[in-house]
């Protein structure tokens, strides 16, 4: 949509003429770039890292950028005069994400020169040329010129010039520099918090380490499995606590566990029954509520209406922190506690393989990393059987541990596993498959009547495990509990390559979080823990530093392709 920039303005400047009458209004007199109020949206974005793409064009001889609001459920823009100033804060943002130092300009603040000559565009362009970011592209009356950076664009609109003429007015014109040096530009994820470490000894729990509970404002690395981190927090902490569990398996082993706990996951427990719960207990004993992050919501309200200051009272603890990551392609609403986390006053997160983003509330928070060093060797030898065939690998394994009482495989992808079995030709009566609700409702449909389960069985405390052969999905991946009577032989599916004639679909294993957090699931150990993994020894591998630049081309990528809708 062409943009009326005379108009805009021309708005703009009415409108602050309206909020400040007593305000002398010149055209080459800067006004707030604002970040607050009607644009808080745009600032949530800036402070998450969202793409930003705007229109830099001249007003008056005033250079004058337009900023899209970058999704559909918010109309309009926002705008400013690019001083030098906001010029810098523009550029740091659109190379490292982070919307910091931003630039507030009031209308009775001396005027500042911000005029543009003739080669100003020119200069810019000359500048972003020589890191080869220009996307051109001939339309009618001229050339349309993009810069791309890894966090959005900026459109310097139509040029009355060929290709040509473009390139030879460039190669005669100064660069304008750079207000941000590449050396200021943090690497995309790092993370630079306190970090201090603590040891704990064999056959010992985190009450050792923390005898009052974890403290607040950490992000806890307790390394290994199975340390007691939510026991120590349902048990121990004498304290009111709402603990953010990734999955519902999870919640409803710790209630057969711990009965004092309150199991908040979908309809088990309606708003009104949950209030009535904790308006019964929070006066005799320590409240300990479980939830799952969608339900998560459903436990605000609750003690909204009870009218407890819960944001003071209450300890709130973001379990298996990772999936946080690892899930919200495939399942946004994980992360919808992260706005309420940081209101709380105290607050924490935990898991054996946590993956510490750069949050800038992190810092604001005055957030640490604590570490726990076992003493001991906690290392578990895996066995890893690289293949170019899958399933046939698998077929394999399996004849060859015919005497094992159990085998729990685990494979994210339902219709796969299907596959699978159907390829393994395991009579159904012979196999499980523990999957999500939704996933267990249309198997159902699909002739699978037995073996099906959204949940494990349990028999006392102990989890049944009903058939020989046990595949998992990811919903088991971490802070489950899977106590069994026996030591099963463990499985992990990663399908990175597949022949031509394979129809299993492609699914990776995470070495560094899910292998760890799966071998950590069975509390009485396991036999052996086998990775098939489905690769090509002619596959191409990346280093770290090329995996970053295939990245970054195809997020510009992603960016010219938006371009074109």
């Amino acid at each position: 949509m062409e943009i009326d920039w005379d108009k805009a303005c021309a708005e703009a400047l009415e409108e602050l003429q309206r909020e400040n009458p007593d305000a002398i209004i010149r055209k080459a007199e800067l006004w707030e770039l604002r970040y607050s109020g009607r644009h808080r949206k745009l600032q949530d974005y800036f402070r998450d890292g969202i793409e930003i793409n705007g229109t830099l064009t001249l007003y008056s001889g005033i250079p004058f950028l337009h900023v899209d609001i970058p999704y559909d459920d918010i109309e309009g823009g926002d705008y400013s005069w690019l001083t030098l100033e906001a010029e810098r804060f523009v550029l740091f943002y659109l190379f490292t994400g982070k919307g910091i130092d931003a630039p507030i300009f009031y209308l009775k603040r001396e005027e500042v020169e911000c005029w543009a000559d003739k080669d100003y565009i020119y200069r810019h362009l000359r500048r972003e040329r020589n890191r080869e970011a220009l996307i051109y592209t001939e339309v009618e009356d001229g050339i349309k010129v993009i810069a791309y950076y890894p966090y959005g664009s900026i459109d310097y609109g139509v040029l009355p010039h060929s290709r040509e003429e473009l390139d030879l007015i460039l190669d005669n014109t100064e660069s304008n520099p750079y207000e941000c040096a590449i050396y200021d530009i943090e690497e995309i994820h790092s993370n630079k918090l306190p970090r201090e470490e603590r040891a704990i000894l064999e056959d010992k729990f985190l009450d050792s380490v923390f005898p009052n509970g974890i403290p607040t404002n950490i992000i806890l690395d307790k390394t290994v499995c199975g340390i007691g981190a939510t026991h120590l927090e349902i048990e121990k902490a004498q304290r009111h606590s709402i603990i953010i569990e990734p999955n519902v398996p999870v919640i409803i082993g710790k209630e057969r566990d711990h009965p004092q706990v309150i199991g908040v996951y979908g309809g088990k427990i309606d708003k009104e029954e949950l209030e009535k719960m904790i308006g019964e207990r929070i006066g005799k004993e320590f409240i300990k509520i479980l939830t799952t992050p969608e339900s998560f919501r459903k436990v605000i309200k609750a003690l909204n209406s009870l009218g407890k200051p819960y944001r003071d009272t209450f300890f709130l603890l973001f379990d298996e922190c990772d999936r946080i990551i690892t899930d919200v392609d495939f399942r946004e609403e994980i992360a919808l506690p992260m706005e309420e986390f940081f209101q709380f006053t105290n607050k924490a997160m935990v898991s054996a393989t946590p993956i510490i983003i750069d949050e800038p509330r992190f810092k604001e928070h005055n957030f640490s990393v604590i570490k726990i060093i076992p003493d001991y060797s906690y290392i578990r030898p895996v066995e890893l059987k690289p293949t170019t065939n899958v399933r046939v690998m698998l077929k394999r394994t399996l004849e060859k541990l015919e005497t094992e009482t159990a085998i729990c495989i685990f494979y994210n992808y339902v219709d796969g596993i299907t596959k699978m079995i159907e390829f393994l030709k395991i009579p159904h009566q012979d196999v499980s498959i523990y999957c999500s609700e939704s996933a267990r409702k249309e198997l159902k449909k699909e002739g699978w009547e037995k073996n099906v389960f959204g949940n494990l069985q349990y028999e006392k405390k102990k989890v049944k495990l009903t058939t020989k052969y046990n595949f998992f999905t990811s919903r088991y991946y971490s802070a489950v509990d899977i106590k069994l009577d026996c030591k099963p032989a463990v499985i992990m599916l990663s399908v990175a390559y597949k022949s031509s004639q394979e129809k299993t679909p492609f699914t990776l294993i995470e070495p560094e979080t899910e292998a760890i957090q799966i071998a950590g699931r069975f509390r009485n150990g396991v036999s052996r823990l086998i990775h098939i993994a489905g690769i090509n020894s002619e596959m191409e591998w990346r280093s770290k530093e090329d995996l970053k630049e295939y990245l970054e081309e195809q997020h510009l990528g992603h960016l010219k392709l938006r371009e074109l809708e």
